[in-house]
This record gives structure tokens, C-alpha cells and sequence, in this order.
């Protein structure tokens, strides 16, 4: 039944898809009072048509789609030029107009059908790793630590070995694991080397050997599983602050005062921008909380003080390091420059670190915002209380949650989504042509017929709203794929056009058949490998 109503699905998804692009082209074409010999629904051949006035409006035998002919649209008869119902005698305003109407239709479907799916509650739109780290912070995204099981079929071998759906597996045969498709394999049919699973349940960790009679499906299935840039602790001081606090060596850092860490450079942000932190770490992907008390950082001092300065007057020194400026944290010379420029010609607080003794001192920056101090950066191993670096930790996807919102601001996110992902379109587009023609592979993320058919199937399970989502992004691929300036695509058709414009001569037409047919076959041939791709994928 599912397969079935995946085809229907398809099927109503490509029509509606490709019918309002033609659409676009036979409205635009009626106005600018181009004959239209025909409006089909499907592809030939033909099984039924009426006409009504110059058009017949037909239904075709192959349910995919539809099309629509113009009378003189690719003639190559010169009498079409001055015949006043041929597409070829019309203006290169009215040209390009109808050209870009398909594309329009299309744009303007995937904003209607996006701003319905932003007020009803869709899945976030997401095409890069920012996205995703985005959306995890905030919380649409819910992950867990690990790879967690899922579910372990009823009576299965290993619901007979133990394990339990909510159980974490840390490594298999003593190795960390870095390939989850390799995981699922490896423990989906217990073979002739029975793999050793090392798994966290609670405060319990164990080894679980997966025995059995070879052949046996293992009967687990676990979350979908990826890997985030994470940092990593190593070398923590001994009886600094950080280690008194409770960090270890090998914790993976998950957040600092409730902000998702994924690199080290925010990570000494935070520990820059603050004396109180609160680290959620990872620790054989068991969470733990805790707070460390971190001395202010000292990495901007004095390195000379002007005798004519307020700074002078002030009391400062050579040598004192700056810590605040009117309470502001300070960690670059650029920082104290940026503040002080703030407070022209008002009594401004400073606090100084001088010898070990913290001093407040106060002094006013003259019209230009300077107080008549030289600052040099300091970097003082002494203030480094852990080291780290980054990798990739494995992390469960346990739900995508839908977001929503009222419908003015739906629409408006639907306007700028649809821009945003346009941009991303051509990127991809790009470099499918490079990879496919430079290399002859096809690069991740993209899909043909087969693939699109595949995901409808995926969408179609989830509901509604995935079908909507899916289908605004179809429409809009189609759009930003049309317009490019390609061969046997309405791009292509419309460059043609403005060179016309341009150069005030038409281009010979035979030539521009020439160019649109190799355009066709390089098309093809780049569906075919798409294609191709995505069956030994399925496979």
C-alpha cells in the first residue's frame, strides 16, 4: 500500500511541479499574443484533446508532467520572424518574459507551499553543517551522546545476550567507533567472528560478546547516527582551578555556560569572557556537569603610559595588565581601544592587575577616546589550565523537531530560505557539472529520478508536512536549475535571446539548435549518471 501511494505521490509531485512552469510559459505566452497550439497534460502520446479557440488542452498517455507547444517556438523558417502569432516575431522583452515566466511560477510555488508548511510546522531547512549545529543548539534538533540502540526486536539473540534499546555502544572490539554504516553491518548478522560490544547503560558499562549460531540476525536497530566536531580536554594542569572543578583528561566538551561547543576557538572565548563557566562534558559518553571559579585572563598590559595622558593621572603603570574597562571583560588591545573610544571625555573604571593585587582605577578619555597608554597582547602559558583539540564524536539523532511560525513572519522566512537555498542550488549545480565531466562521479547529496523517488517514499511515511517541505524544494530546484544560462534549458533559451539585445542580430537559428541539442545530450548524460548513482545506492 505504501509503494503504491509513494507512486501516486510521485507522480501528483512531478505534474503539479512541471505543470505550474508550463503554465507560467502559457499565460505570459497568451497575453504577449503568441498562438498556443497545444496544452498538454503528460507526456505523447496523445489520448484525448479538445480544442478551444487556437489551443487543444490534451491529455497524454504517460502521466508524467506536462508541456505546452508555441507556434514558430523553434522554427527555423524565416517567414516565422514576421508572422504576427509566432513566438519569433515578438520583442526580446516579450521573449524573455515568457522564458522566465516557468521559472517564476515555479519560485513563487515553493514560497506559497514553504509559507503554508512554516505555518502549519515543517522540518527545518537545512543544506550545510552550520545549519545543523544551529539547529542542535537551539534544541529543534535532539541528539544523545554515542550511538544509541533504538530498538531490540522481541525474543532476538540480542535481547537473549542482554542488551536493551537506550543502551550506548562506545567502541567495538576495543576500537572507537568511526564508521557507523560499517557498526550496522557488522552486528546486523552475527558471522563467524563475533564481534565484542562495549556498552554504557547508566552508571554500568560492560562487554557484550555478540555469540551466537552464525547467519542469526542480531535483531538491533539504532538511532541514525552522524559526527560532530567536538572538543577534546587533554593535559589538564594538576591542582589548577579547571581540575579542582572536576575536568579530566579526555572529557569531550559539550557546553559552556549552556552554549554548544564545537570548536576551540569559542571555547577560549568563553573562558576568556567569563570567570564562572558551567561545562557539560562527556566522559565515556556519560554526562557530567560542573562549575569551575577561572581567574580573569591577563593578556593585554601596559607597555608604556604617556606622561600627558589621563591614564598617567590615573595611576597607571608600565606593566599593569588590564582586566575590565567599566566592568567589560578586555582580552585584545582592539577590545580596550573599542571601549574606551566608547566614553569620550567621561570618567571611565579600570580594573588592573598589578604584581598579583587588583586595583581599580579611574580615568577620562580625552575628544579622540585615548587615555595615553601604549597595550602589547600577552600570552602567559601560566593562565593555560588545559589543553585540547578537535574531532569527530559519534551522536544519535533521536528527533528533528518541526518549527513554526505566526504567517507574516512564515511568509517572510519563506522569501529568505528560498534565496538562501537558490545560492545554494547553483553551488551544487556547479560542481555536479565539474565532478560529473571532470571526474565521473557524482558528488554527495545529489539525486536523479530514482533517488527522488526513493526520498518520496521516506517523505511520504512521515506525512504531510514532509511531502509539502519536499515539494517546495523540488519546485525550487527546478527553478534556480531552469534560469541557469545552459544549453537546452530555459537559461540557455534566454541568453540567446539577450544576445540578440545586445548585438541587435539574431543568431542564426540552425547554430542555436545545434548548441541547445549538445546541451540536451550533456543533460542526459548527467541524469544518466545521477541515475546510475543512485541504483547501486538503493542496491
Amino acid at each position: 500500500m505504501n509503494i503504491l501511494l509513494t507512486v501516486i505521490v510521485f507522480i501528483v509531485i512531478f505534474s503539479l511541479i512541471v505543470l505550474i512552469h508550463e503554465f507560467g510559459h502559457f499565460f505570459v505566452a497568451k497575453r504577449e499574443g503568441v498562438k498556443v497550439e497545444e496544452f498538454g497534460f503528460g507526456l505523447p502520446p496523445r489520448a484525448y484533446g479538445i480544442k478551444r479557440g487556437d489551443t487543444i488542452y490534451s491529455l497524454n498517455w504517460l502521466p508524467f508532467g506536462g508541456f505546452i507547444r508555441m507556434f514558430g517556438e523553434d522554427s527555423k523558417d524565416a517567414k516565422m520572424i514576421t508572422h504576427p502569432d509566432s513566438f519569433m516575431s515578438k520583442s526580446i522583452g516579450a521573449r524573455s518574459r515568457i522564458i522566465v515566466a516557468g521559472v517564476l511560477m515555479n519560485f513563487l510555488l515553493s514560497i506559497v507551499l514553504l509559507s503554508v508548511g512554516f505555518s502549519i510546522g515543517i522540518k527545518p531547512l537545512m543544506v550545510s553543517e552550520e545549519d545543523i549545529l544551529a539547529n542542535i543548539s537551539n534544541g529543534t534538533i535532539e541528539t544523545a551522546n554515542g550511538v544509541l540502540i533504538k530498538e531490540v526486536a522481541s525474543k532476538s539473540h540480542a535481547e537473549d545476550l542482554g542488551l536493551k534499546a537506550g543502551d550506548a555502544v562506545i567502541q567495538i572490539d576495543g576500537k572507537d567507533i568511526t564508521d557507523f554504516d560499517a557498526l550496522k553491518k557488522s552486528v546486523a548478522v552475527i558471522s563467524d567472528k563475533w564481534p565484542v560490544l562495549k556498552v554504557r547503560r547508566g552508571d554500568s558499562v560492560m562487554n557484550i560478546e555478540l555469540r551466537g549460531k552464525t547467519g542469526v540476525e542480531s535483531g538491533i536497530t539504532f538511532y541514525d547516527a552522524f559526527f560532530l566536531p567536538r572538543v577534546i580536554v587533554k593535559d589538564v594542569k594538576k591542582d589548577s582551578e579547571i581540575s579542582r572543578a572536576g575536568l579530566r583528561d579526555k572529557d569531550i566538551i559539550l557546553s559552556m555556560n549552556s552554549e554548544q561547543i564545537y570548536d576551540m576557538g569559542r571555547a577560549q572565548s568563553v573562558i576568556n569572557e567569563n570567570s564562572l563557566i558551567k561545562f557539560v562534558v562527556s566522559r565515556d559518553y556519560k554526562s557530567f556537569e560542573f562549575t569551575a571559579n577561572l581567574p580573569l585572563q591577563k593578556t593585554v598590559i601596559a607597555s608604556d603610559v604617556l606622561a600627558d595622558g589621563s591614564a598617567f593621572k590615573a595611576g597607571f603603570l608600565k606593566n599593569d595588565y588590564i582586566l575590565q574597562v567599566n566592568k567589560q571583560n578586555v582580552f585584545t588591545p582592539k577590545q580596550v581601544i573599542e571601549e574606551v573610544t566608547k566614553y569620550k571625555n567621561v570618567q571611565t573604571s579600570f580594573v588592573v592587575d598589578r604584581e598579583g593585587k587588583r586595583l581599580t582605577l579611574y580615568a577620562v578619555p580625552n575628544a579622540e577616546g585615548q587615555i595615553g597608554l601604549m597595550l602589547s597582547s600577552v600570552f602567559s602559558p601560566d593562565s593555560i589550565q588545559f589543553g585540547s583539540y578537535l574531532t569527530s564524536v559519534p551522536t544519535s539523532l533521536i528527533k528533528i523537531n518541526d518549527v513554526s511560525y505566526p504567517v507574516h513572519e512564515a511568509v517572510w522566512k519563506s522569501i529568505t530560505e528560498s534565496k538562501r537555498l537558490a545560492v545554494f542550488t547553483v553551488g551544487m549545480f556547479g560542481r555536479l557539472v565539474e565532478d560529473i565531466f571532470g571526474t565521473l562521479e557524482v558528488p554527495q547529496g545529489v539525486s536523479g529520478p530514482v533517488g527522488i523517488a526513493h526520498m518520496t517514499y521516506v517523505f511520504v511515511k512521515e506525512g504531510f508536512s514532509s511531502v509539502l517541505r519536499f515539494t517546495a524544494l523540488l519546485s525550487l530546484s527546478l527553478a534556480v536549475i531552469n534560469i541557469l544560462p545552459f544549453p537546452g534549458l530555459d537559461g540557455g533559451r534566454l541568453l540567446f535571446v539577450l544576445i540578440e539585445g545586445v548585438t541587435g542580430k539574431r543568431v542564426n537559428q540552425k547554430v542555436e539548435s545545434w548548441i541547445h541539442l549538445i546541451g540536451f545530450f550533456a543533460l542526459l548524460f548527467l541524469i544518466v549518471m545521477v541515475t546510475y548513482k543512485d541504483i547501486l545506492s538503493l542496491i
